[in-house]
C-alpha cells in the first residue's frame, strides 16, 4: 500500500514536470525559480521571454537593464511583484508594462532614470506600491492621478523641483516619502503645502531647497502667503519632456501630423507625442525603419500611400499598438515581414 503511494507521487510530480517542459516553464540558469517566484541576479534583457510564464513575483535587482521596452514582459502577463532595482536601469520606452496591467507592485530604485511618464504609470492601474527612490528623477506625469489604488510611494533622493498637483488625488496613499529633493517652494507649489498639512502622516522631511530665505523650511508649514511668486504662476501639471514640436514642413492641428505631397524621402523624425493620426501619402519614402514611430505611442491611423516603400522593417511598429488603421497601397512593396504586425491586435484596416 505504501508503495503504491509513493508510485502515486513520483507520478504527480513527474507530470508536473514534464507539464513545465512543455510550457517553457523551465528556469533560465542565471535565476532560481521556486514556485511562482523567480530571482536573477545576472539577467539581462535576452533573459526576459525565457522566464516561466506562471511567473507572480519577478526579482532582477543587480542584473544589467539599461531600458526596459514593449515585449520584454509581454510572456509575463501574471506578474503582480517586480523589482528592476538597481539594474542600471535608464529609460523605460512607451509600452514597456503595456502586458503587466496586474502589477501590484515596482521597485524601480536606485537607478539612473529621469522621468516617469504617462506611457509608463497609466499602463499599471492596480499598482499599490511604487518605489522609485535614488534615482536622477525631476519630472512626474500628471497621469501620477490614475493610480487609484496607490498605497504607497516612495521619491526620495531625486532631483525633483516640483509634483504634479495630480498627487493630491491620491485618496489611499498611506505613505509618501519626498524628502532629499530640490523642492523650489512658490506659489506654484501652495498645493502641496496644503495637501501635506491635511495629511500630516504624508511627506514627512519634505524640505524647501529654493528661494533661499526658505531653504530647509518643511513644504507643510509655509501658508499661501509665505509663498512668493518670481513670475508668471505656473504649476508642475505639464506632461514630462519637452513641448510637441511639428516636423518641418507639415501642419500639426488637434492630434493629426499632416505632411502630404513635400517630397519627402524618409520619416519625419520626432513626431509629436500626441499625434493620432499620421499622413504620409504622395511622398517619395522608401524604407520604414525599426521603431520608427516611437515618439508617438499613441498613433491610431498612419497613412503611406503613393510613396515609394520597398522596405519595412521586422519591428517598425513596435511602439504602435494602439494602430488601428495602416494604408500602404499603391507601393513597391511585394510582402511584408511576418512579424511586422504582431501585437498590433486594434488593427482594423490595412
Amino acid at each position: 500500500m505504501i508503495y503504491k503511494r509513493k508510485l502515486v507521487v513520483v507520478a504527480a510530480v513527474m507530470s508536473m514536470v514534464l507539464g513545465e517542459l512543455r510550457e517553457g516553464r523551465t528556469c533560465p540558469s542565471v535565476c532560481s525559480c521556486r514556485h511562482r517566484t523567480v530571482r536573477c541576479a545576472t539577467a539581462t534583457r535576452a533573459t526576459l521571454p525565457r522566464l516561466p510564464p506562471l511567473t507572480q513575483h519577478l526579482y532582477l535587482s543587480g542584473s544589467s537593464l539599461p531600458s526596459l521596452g514593449p515585449g520584454d514582459l509581454s510572456s509575463l502577463p501574471h506578474l503582480s511583484s517586480l523589482s528592476l532595482a538597481n539594474t542600471g536601469l535608464t529609460t523605460i520606452h512607451p509600452g514597456a508594462f503595456a502586458q503587466t496591467n496586474r502589477l501590484e507592485r515596482l521597485d524601480l530604485s536606485y537607478n539612473q532614470l529621469q522621468q516617469l511618464d504617462s506611457s509608463t504609470l497609466a499602463s499599471m492601474p492596480r499598482l499599490l506600491v511604487l518605489k522609485a527612490n535614488n534615482n536622477k528623477l525631476v519630472c512626474i506625469s500628471p497621469s501620477l492621478s490614475e493610480l487609484h489604488q496607490l498605497e504607497v510611494l516612495s521619491l526620495q533622493h531625486n532631483q525633483l523641483t516640483s509634483l504634479p498637483p495630480a498627487l493630491a488625488k491620491l485618496a489611499r496613499l498611506r505613505q509618501l516619502r519626498l524628502d532629499r529633493n530640490r523642492l523650489e517652494c512658490s506659489c506654484s507649489s501652495s498645493w502641496l503645502a496644503t495637501f501635506l498639512r491635511r495629511r500630516p502622516s504624508l511627506g514627512l522631511g519634505a524640505e524647501c531647497v529654493s528661494p533661499r530665505h526658505l531653504q530647509g523650511s518643511a513644504v507643510s508649514t509655509l501658508l499661501s502667503h509665505q509663498l512668493p511668486c518670481p513670475g508668471p504662476p505656473g504649476s508642475s501639471s505639464g506632461e514630462c519632456g519637452a513641448a510637441p514640436r511639428c516636423p518641418e514642413a507639415c501642419k500639426c492641428a488637434r492630434g493629426t501630423v499632416d505632411c502630404r505631397n513635400l517630397g519627402l524621402t524618409s520619416l519625419p523624425p520626432d513626431i509629436p507625442a500626441d499625434t493620432k493620426e499620421l499622413r504620409l501619402e504622395r511622398n517619395h519614402i522608401e524604407e520604414i525603419p525599426a521603431f520608427a514611430f516611437r515618439s508617438a505611442p499613441g498613433l491610431r491611423r498612419i497613412d503611406l500611400s503613393r510613396n515609394r516603400l520597398a522596405r519595412v522593417a521586422p519591428e517598425a511598429f513596435t511602439y504602435n499598438k494602439q494602430l488601428t488603421t495602416l494604408i500602404l497601397y499603391d507601393n513597391q512593396l511585394s510582402s511584408l515581414p511576418p512579424t511586422s504586425l504582431s501585437g498590433l491586435s486594434n488593427l482594423q484596416m490595412m
